[in-house]
């Protein structure tokens, strides 16, 4: 069943005759299969994954008028800049808004950033009686049936060009769509909800995704926290305590990267910051880490009354935590358990790609072959250690201290 899906989703081809293996891992005696691995590279529809077509006139006027409906829509646009891996990023949105807000997830501007953006974005909540006719039919037919215009990541068909990406996420009613050679882009939710804490904590993901896939860069599901010397990428579908890892580093000393979406560079393993957020799930977690208490910024924060998780601006709770880059050092997957004092292990590469790969892919409806490769090829390069977490958040902290010890013992 896996195999199938990764075939299906573009992610895999069968070897040819007489290839030979750029990587191998090693296998535990006794192979565990896990009958969730392919729900999460399950792609969202049943569609065949799409070709990308020519560019034509027809598209790039859709582009020009996203331009104009977010004219016609922000009454007084801010732009902010964000550096993110030496690129610089314009986000403009309209001020005093709940999408101005989800700016301040973004790493702001390095001091000494110069020169025009890189990539300008524009990111507003949209009326469709505003936008031009045919746009606005296709907002209204994203609505009501998006599943009939989007292939099976919710990438809508007549927008899959060489040159233009466009996502629909249909959970929080977000369109992505991406000018690649004029390095702009839109993101408009489409409905009168609140911006889901997802959002919130990881806005313009697909977006990003799209950019620094064309650099070399690959965004991972994964956290990342360290020291100075060097930081390791945390790893595990969710629920596996990413987020209560990197988060309670943060509060005890550690620099904090990132606890669900971080980039990296898998030719020379460095990890970049894509956000300064955090999530905690529910109560339990904030008894633990007392001082993210009252602090989260999303409407359906389980603090406020909500469903959704919690999100935190880590470095307002914990200043100077932030980090926007360090190198690499290992692979981190850790693992709940309650009843023991927290502690590491070496691990196998083999956990780790099993770890990272498909959260990774099934999570980015833009992934392909080149981000297997990409996760193959930063898996094969950095050793793999198992962290058993116990109940402690001090303790989880130490034990990332020791790895990273560890890993400059052997460098």
């Amino acid at each position: 069943t896996v195999v199938r899906h990764l075939l299906e989703g573009g992610f895999v081809d069968h070897a040819a005759a007489g290839q030979v293996p750029t990587a191998t891992f090693e296998v535990a005696k006794g192979i565990t299969t896990h009958d969730d691995l392919h729900e999460q590279i399950r792609p969202w529809g049943n569609r065949r994954r799409l070709q990308r077509t020519a560019t034509t006139p027809a598209v790039e006027a859709i582009c020009d008028r996203l331009d104009a409906w977010f004219e016609a829509g922000a009454a007084t646009p801010t732009t902010t800049h964000h550096s993110v891996a030496g690129h610089r990023i314009a986000v403009t949105a309209p001020a005093g808004t709940d999408a101005a807000a989800l700016v301040a997830a973004l790493p702001p501007a390095a001091a000494d950033a110069s020169g025009e953006p890189i990539l300008q974005v524009k990111l507003w909540r949209g009326e469709s009686a505003a936008a031009a006719p045919f746009v606005a039919n296709l907002v209204e037919s994203l609505r009501s049936s998006w599943s009939t215009l989007c292939g099976p990541r919710g990438e809508v068909v007549d927008l899959h060009t060489e040159t233009t990406t466009a996502i629909f996420d249909p959970g929080g009613h977000v369109l992505s769509v991406i000018d690649r050679p004029r390095g702009r882009a839109w993101a408009v939710k489409i409905d009168d909800h609140p911006y889901p804490f997802w959002e919130v904590g990881a806005p313009l993901r697909f977006i990003l995704h799209d950019h620094f896939s064309r650099h070399g860069l690959q965004v991972v599901h994964g956290a990342a926290v360290g020291d100075d010397g060097g930081a390791l990428l945390v790893v595990g579908k969710g629920g596996s305590g990413k987020s209560s890892t990197a988060l309670a580093a943060a509060a005890h000393g550690l620099r904090y990267l990132g606890d669900d979406y971080c980039l990296v560079d898998p030719a020379d393993p460095t990890v970049h910051a894509l956000y300064r957020t955090g999530k905690l799930v529910g109560s339990e977690d904030v008894d633990r880490l007392p001082a993210y208490r009252g602090r989260s910024i999303n409407a359906d924060s389980f603090e406020r009354g909500g469903s959704g998780k919690g999100v935190f601006l880590v470095d307002a709770v914990y200043a100077g935590s932030f980090s926007a880059s360090r190198p690499l050092r290992a692979i981190v997957l850790p693992r709940i358990d309650s009843g023991c004092a927290t502690h590491a292990r070496p691990g196998l590469r083999g956990d780790a790609l099993a770890a990272l790969f498909p959260s990774t892919v099934g999570q980015l409806p833009g992934a392909g072959q080149e981000d297997a490769r990409n996760v193959e090829r930063l898996v094969a390069s950095l050793p793999a250690y198992d962290l058993h977490v116990g109940g402690d958040p001090r303790g989880a902290a130490e034990a990332i201290r020791e790895i990273l010890q560890r890993c400059s013992a052997s460098a």
